[in-house]
C-alpha cells in the first residue's frame, strides 16, 4: 500500500492471509503503489515483475519463483503446480469466486510486456544470469573525463556521457546460454542491418601461450589468425573427433561464415589484439560511401579500385583498433572488399539486375575479366568474389548463423541454459516470423520454453 493512503495506515506492518494457499504475507508501505488505481492495494511478486523486484529489495521480501523454465507453475504454486500460466490464471479466478474472495471483475488497461518480434507476452522470471558489473567499469570511465584525461568534443556532450555512465543497473548477458543451446545471440539476431554473423572456429589451444607471448604488437593479428585451424583438413577433422568434438560441430565449422572472413578471405580483424586474449568477436572494417565520391573526383584510384588511403577513415586509426597498429592487414582487407564491390557493380549489368540481386552471378561469367591478375595479387579468385557477394550482401538466416543445435543425447550440462532470458522458444509462430524476417527457413531443434499464447485482440485484461 502507499504510505500516505489513510485507508490502510492501520494495517502497515501487520500480516494478512493470502487466499487459496493460506500463507501469511506482510503489509508494507511503498510509494511505488498508485493509491487511485483499483483498490490501492498491490500484491508484490518480487520474482516475477521488475518493479516488484525493486520493492522487494527495499523491504527485504523473499524472492520466491513460482514458474519453471517452461512457463508452468512449479512446486511453490501449491495445488496449481503443473498448470501453464494461462491455465493457472483462469483457475485462480474461478477458485477466488467459488471461495467468496472475489468481489468483482473490472476490465482495465495496463502495460503487458511482449516480445518485439513475435508479440508473445513476456513472463518475467528471476534466474541466474551472466552479467556485466557496471559500477567498476563506469567509475574509471567517468573519472577519465572529469580529470580531462579524455576530452569529449563538443564539450556540451559531456552531460550526455555522464547520463550514460551513471546510475546504471548491472547488464544481463544472455549470449552464452543461447549459443550453448544452439541459438544465435539476441544482439546478432535482432540486427536490422544483417551485419552480424556467427559460426564455429576450430583452434589450436596449445598455441595460445605462444600467441600471448608475441613480442611485437604489430604481429599479433597474424598470430591470432594462425591459431585457427582449417576444418576441411582431414587431419584437423580426425584430431577434432579424437578430442571429443562432435560431428555436428565439425560440420558447422566447415560451413562457418566466420572462417571464410577470417582465414580464407582475410577481411575480418580482431578488436584490440594487443590485449593478448583470444578474441571471440572479429570485425570487418567499414567502407566509406565510395561510388559517388569517385564520380565527383573525391577519391583517387589505384588500379581498378579506389585508393584505400584516400578513404575518410584514417588507416592508422583502424589499424590501432583492429591490428595492433599494423596498417598492412587493414589496407589489404579493405582492398579485397573494394575489389569485390567494384567487380560486382561493373559486371552485374551484363549479368542482369535479377542475377545481381539474387546472387546468381556465376564464376564462369567473370572468367577472363581484365582484373584477374589484380585479384590474384589480392589473394582472391573470381569464385571468392561471388562467394563474398553472396555472404556479405544477401545471405539468409542459415548462412549467417551457423550454430549447431543442442542435442539432449550429448547430456550437456549447459543444455537447459537456453531457458534463461529471452529466446526463440515461442513455438511455430515465431519460426514462421523468423522465416520472413531473416529471408530463409529456420528449422532449428530448439527447446520449447513457453506456452503458445493466443494473443487477445486488445490489451484489455480482466481481474485484479
Amino acid at each position: 500500500v502507499h504510505p500516505d493512503d489513510e485507508r490502510y495506515k492501520n494495517i502497515i506492518g501487520k500480516n494478512v492471509i493470502l487466499p487459496l494457499v493460506n500463507k501469511e504475507i506482510p503489509v508494507v508501505a511503498d510509494e511505488y503503489v498508485e493509491m487511485d488505481f483499483g483498490t490501492g492495494v498491490v500484491k508484490i511478486t518480487p520474482a516475477h515483475d521488475p518493479n516488484d523486484f525493486l520493492v522487494g529489495q527495499r523491504h527485504d521480501l523473499p524472492v520466491i519463483t513460482i514458474m519453471d523454465g517452461a512457463g508452468n507453475i512449479n512446486e511453490n504454486g501449491g495445488q496449481y503446480q503443473g498448470l501453464s500460466m494461462l491455465e493457472a490464471r483462469k483457475q485462480i479466478v474461478k477458485d477466488l469466486e467459488e471461495g467468496g474472495y472475489l468481489l468483482k471483475v473490472e476490465p482495465i488497461k495496463h502495460n503487458v510486456g511482449t516480445c518485439h518480434r513475435c508479440h508473445t507476452p513476456v513472463e518475467p522470471r528471476v534466474s541466474t544470469q551472466w552479467f556485466v558489473k557496471m559500477e567498476s567499469m563506469a567509475k574509471p570511465a567517468i573519472e577519465a573525463v572529469r580529470s580531462k584525461k579524455i576530452k569529449i568534443i563538443p564539450e556540451r556532450m559531456e552531460k550526455v556521457y555522464y547520463n550514460w555512465t551513471t546510475g546504471k543497473a548491472e547488464k544481463c548477458i544472455f549470449c552464452y546460454p543461447r549459443v550453448e543451446s544452439g541459438l544465435p545471440t539476441v544482439c546478432a539476431e535482432t540486427c536490422v542491418g544483417r551485419i552480424r554473423y556467427m559460426g564455429v572456429m576450430l583452434y589450436d589451444a596449445d598455441k595460445i601461450k605462444d600467441l600471448a607471448s608475441t613480442l611485437d604488437e604489430g604481429d599479433l593479428y597474424e598470430a591470432q589468425r594462425q591459431i585457427f585451424l582449417d576444418p576441411n583438413d582431414p587431419d584437423v577433422e580426425a584430431a577434432a573427433l579424437e578430442a571429443g568434438i562432435s560431428h555436428d560441430w565439425i560440420e558447422a565449422a566447415k560451413a562457418s561464415p566466420i572462417y571464410k572472413m577470417i582465414s580464407k578471405w582475410k577481411i575480418a580483424l580482431p578488436l584490440h589484439p594487443e590485449f593478448r586474449t583470444l578474441p571471440m568477436v572479429w570485425y570487418v572494417p567499414p567502407l566509406s560511401p565510395i561510388a559517388q565520391a569517385v564520380d565527383v573526383g573525391k577519391l583517387s584510384m589505384k588500379g581498378f579500385i579506389p585508393d584505400v588511403q584516400s578513404l575518410r577513415v584514417p588507416m592508422q586509426y583502424l589499424a590501432n583498433l583492429l591490428a595492433g597498429g599494423n596498417v598492412k592487414p587493414v589496407v589489404e582487407a579493405l582492398s579485397r572488399l573494394l575489389a569485390e564491390r567494384t567487380i560486382l557493380r561493373k559486371y552485374s549489368d551484363n549479368a542482369g539486375t535479377s542475377q545481381f540481386l539474387t546472387c546468381e552471378i556465376l564464376p564462369e561469367q567473370l572468367q577472363g575479366i581484365e582484373e584477374i591478375n589484380e585479384l590474384k595479387a589480392l589473394g582472391l579468385t573470381v569464385q571468392d568474389v561471388c562467394d563474398m557477394h553472396r555472404l556479405l550482401a544477401i545471405a539468409d538466416y542459415k548462412e549467417r548463423f551457423v550454430v549447431p543445435s543442442a542435442n539432449r543425447n550429448t547430456e550437456a550440462a549447459v543444455l537447459m541454459q537456453g531457458s534463461q532470458g529471452y529466446n526463440l522458444g515461442g513455438g511455430e509462430d515465431m519460426r514462421r516470423r523468423a522465416d520472413s524476417l531473416f529471408g530463409g527457413p529456420m528449422n532449428r531443434k530448439i527447446i520449447p520454453l513457453f506456452e503458445e499464447y493466443q494473443r487477445a485482440p486488445d490489451s484489455t485484461q480482466g481481474g485484479k
